[in-house]
């Protein structure tokens, strides 16, 4: 059963309240009462009403500093206020309303008009209630989203620590955007001498690009230790990611491996950025641009990755988009060319901007840092080395 609303009348005169009162009952309403502006308070305090007809002219306390009140002590609750007054210039409206008055009604009251102001003022008090559930539910819903991110985000630092041990000869920077990186890079030696080592940026961002971590870690760790060829770690990505993801969570990726010599390297890259082959001094030998489709998106993807003869301490650097597409605050795009300058120089003479194997990586992220300012980042990032020892 709905209870009847609850009315709180506020005038100093007995025969306005009793008035008010008669037209109230007529539509259920519970009616409560006071004399002054003081009173109301304190009423308001102790019965919750859902509505406040409320005088303006009275002792003790008047209907200005009455509403104020009420409405501080509302908080985020809406109790409507009318104000009924036998004043009506535009100053006295105006000062209702900075007040906290929701609406207001000149004296002799007419019960057709109070009752619509009523039933407008009772639709907006609706609103705001069903706002306010909405708003519980909202916070509810997050709260429930955060846990189920903290067991997410628990099972992607596991997944990411058992892939911590890094392959001889590879260093690497990871900068996730967000809580949880689209990016990947894991290197693993296997049982003839060889490594693995599998660069990825999965599309978009945030906890769907990281689901599909957990299935290429599994398979990458399994076919290394297994001592499987490049063609086939390839093929089974590109299996598992077009069974598990939706269309739209493909994964760039660059695939690398090393012969037990480390001079053989079979390289393989769908969607990623050009790889750099590095000699010892810095110059850029080859660029070994990308010329397959990103995995998981055809069932018969090209899985041939391409041969390469490697000299002693050559290296190969390969990077995710989220390097070239750094942008600063004039929305100037990072680039290429910004990124090969850093290998262009190890051909100047001048110490400070020579090549260093052991510390490009490091001077590559602080001058993307320097070249963004202030600007938030807006991707992943990640790079990596692979020495040939």
């Amino acid at each position: 059963m709905i209870s009847p609303m609850k009315a709180l009348v506020v005038d100093d005169n007995f025969q306005n309240r009793m008035l008010l009162k008669v037209i109230l009952e007529l539509d259920n309403f519970t009616i409560y009462e006071a004399e002054n502006g003081l009173d109301a308070v304190n009423m308001f305090k102790e019965v919750n009403p859902d509505i406040v007809l409320m005088d303006v002219m009275m002792p003790v306390m008047d209907g200005y500093d009455a509403t104020r009140r009420i409405k501080e002590h509302s908080g985020d609750k809406f109790v409507p206020v009318i104000v009924l007054t036998a004043l009506n210039e535009p100053e006295d409206i105006s000062k209702a309303i900075e007040c906290g008055a929701d609406d207001f009604l000149t004296k002799p009251i007419h019960a057709l008009v109070l009752k619509s102001k009523i039933f407008a003022m009772e639709r907006l008090r609706q609103l705001y209630h069903n706002l306010n559930l909405q708003k519980v539910e909202l916070e509810l819903l997050n709260s429930k989203m955060r846990q189920e991110q903290d067991a997410a985000a628990d099972l992607f630092k596991k997944v990411l620590r058992l892939n911590e041990e890094r392959a001889k000869g590879v260093r690497q920077i990871v900068l996730p955007m967000e809580r949880f990186s689209g990016d990947i890079v894991f290197s693993r030696a296997k049982p003839s001498g060889g490594k693995y080592l599998i660069i990825g940026d999965f599309a978009g961002h945030g906890i769907l690009a990281a689901i599909g971590t957990i299935p290429v870690a599994e398979i990458f760790n399994s076919m290394a230790d297994a001592d499987q060829p490049i063609e086939s770690l390839i093929f089974e990505i590109n299996k598992k990611l077009k069974e598990l993801l939706p269309p739209a969570a493909f994964l760039c990726a660059a695939i690398v491996e090393c012969s037990s010599n480390q001079r053989v390297v079979k390289v393989w890259s769908g969607g990623m950025p050009d790889i750099f082959v590095v000699n010892r001094d810095g110059l850029i030998k080859q660029k070994i641009k990308s010329g397959n489709l990103p995995l998981g998106i055809i069932n018969s993807i090209k899985c041939e990755p391409e041969p390469f003869i490697f000299e002693i301490d050559d290296a190969l650097y390969l990077f995710s988009d989220g390097v070239i597409e750094t942008f600063n605050d004039k929305n100037e795009m990072y680039g290429q060319e910004r990124l090969e300058a850093h290998f262009k120089s190890g051909a100047q003479s001048n110490q400070a901007n020579r090549y260093n194997p052991d510390t490009i990586l490091e001077k590559i992220k602080q001058s993307l840092d320097d070249f963004r300012g202030n600007i938030s980042q807006q991707d992943d990032i990640s790079m990596v080395q692979l020495i040939c020892l």
